[in-house]
């Protein structure tokens, strides 16, 4: 059987929705352990935001996998808090997950089985929908400085005559029913990964702060083998874009992109 560590970054948690997360982990660790897919599970919980002893309160009140909370005095960003649950990880996958990402009941159950069975792969992304029922995207296509202003920066009104072109960068064409191998870039806010393959390519960069560290990591573990899509595996993401945060989140993404370019190169259009 498989062994499996999760890691979560906090930072300001959302205690309703936390608890959630970790009631819903809770019973896809269950799922897979009654299939016989999973033995034991470690969950790291890296906590940048100084809301510890409530983490150590919820995570102690969970059953079906041991927790740990790791305390940062300061904010070292999504990339590196990750990085930190994953020098204690002995297991043979890790699951990147985001405090506001609500796993399916048979969510880890699919996963797991899908990188039994497919040996080149190293890495899956879910199927995802929003708060409101809607698909999230979270494969995407290798982006463009354009691809991202007119995702994240044009108005509703306009964005009509860019629909077929966000719909490429997007991946919409995958089919929600069977795996599409070989992703380019995926989302950090759910990442199932071989463990020795995330140990391969150091993990996350610490080039990044927030943003555009799950673009980069892609682009490293793709070069061990395949990402996959598996719409199988299912998740619900609370999540928010970047572009409706305030004016530190908008500047902080763009630095991120920028660095991103930087090191994996640019493409304008």
């Amino acid at each position: 059987m498989t062994s499996l560590t999760v890691s979560i970054v906090t930072y300001q948690v959302n205690k309703q929705l936390f608890s959630k997360v970790l009631e819903e982990l809770g019973k896809a660790v269950r799922d897979a352990k009654g299939r016989g897919l999973l033995s034991k599970t470690k969950l790291v919980v890296v906590d940048n935001g100084n809301d510890v002893s409530y983490l150590r309160e919820e995570i102690s009140g969970q059953e079906g996998f041991e927790g740990r909370v790791i305390d940062n005095p300061d904010n070292v960003g999504f990339g590196r808090a990750h990085n930190q649950a994953l020098l204690e990880c002995d297991s043979d996958m890790h699951l990147v997950l985001n405090p506001d990402a609500v796993m399916h009941p048979d969510g880890l159950s699919e996963g797991l089985t899908y990188l039994a069975e497919h040996e080149e792969t190293v890495m899956i992304s879910p199927y995802a929908e929003n708060s409101d029922g809607s698909k999230a995207y979270l494969c995407k296509r290798y982006p463009s400085v354009v691809d991202l202003f007119m995702r994240g920066f044009l108005p509703a009104s306009l964005q009509g005559a860019a629909s077929e072109r966000l719909a490429r960068y997007e991946c919409r064409d995958f089919g929600d029913t069977d795996a599409t191998p070989g992703v380019c870039v995926v989302s950090g806010c759910c990442m199932l990964a071989k463990t020795a393959s995330l140990k391969a390519v150091n993990g996350f960069s610490d080039h990044y702060f927030l943003y555009f560290e799950d673009f980069d990591l892609s682009l490293k573990i793709s070069r061990l083998g395949s990402i996959d899509y598996l719409p199988k595996m299912r998740i619900v993401h609370y999540g928010g874009d970047s572009s409706k945060k305030g004016l530190a989140h908008i500047a902080m993404f763009c630095r991120s992109a920028f660095t991103f370019f930087n090191r994996n190169g640019w493409k304008l259009a």
